[in-house]
């Protein structure tokens, strides 16, 4: 099992609230769904990575996210594009940035989990 830190869940969070925007750009449909169906299904997908980092509060945060299977990191994932789709429907100005930015910011918030997990021995 690869080491995961804390800090390396927060870069793949943000990584994946900068793909959000990507996506809606390219399929900008998805703004029609209601966003009561964002926040939602955002508090779904926080319930299991929330209930393994608070089962015993005795140990350090990267300790309890090292616990995390392949599932709980990507329902962590899932929590950020929720959210980030929640501020995009609130608010049109985050869809005037430029694609590049957010591909850009994309790469570099994800370079250091993609090395920790892929490539790290």
């Amino acid at each position: 099992m690869r080491r995961i830190s804390f800090f390396d869940m927060i870069l793949v969070a943000l990584a994946n609230m900068c793909f959000t925007p990507i996506i809606v750009k390219l399929f900008p449909q998805i703004l029609n769904v209601n966003i009561w169906w964002f926040v939602v299904l955002g508090i779904l997908c926080v319930i299991l990575p929330f209930c393994v980092l608070r089962m015993k509060n005795d140990e350090k945060v990267n300790q309890q996210v090292e616990k995390f299977s392949f599932f709980e990191i990507q329902f962590a994932k899932l929590v950020g594009i929720f959210f980030t789709l929640v501020l995009v429907k609130l608010s049109s100005q985050l869809m005037k940035v430029d694609l590049r930015w957010f591909i850009v910011l994309c790469i570099l918030f994800a370079i250091k989990p993609f090395y920790v997990f892929w490539i790290k021995k």
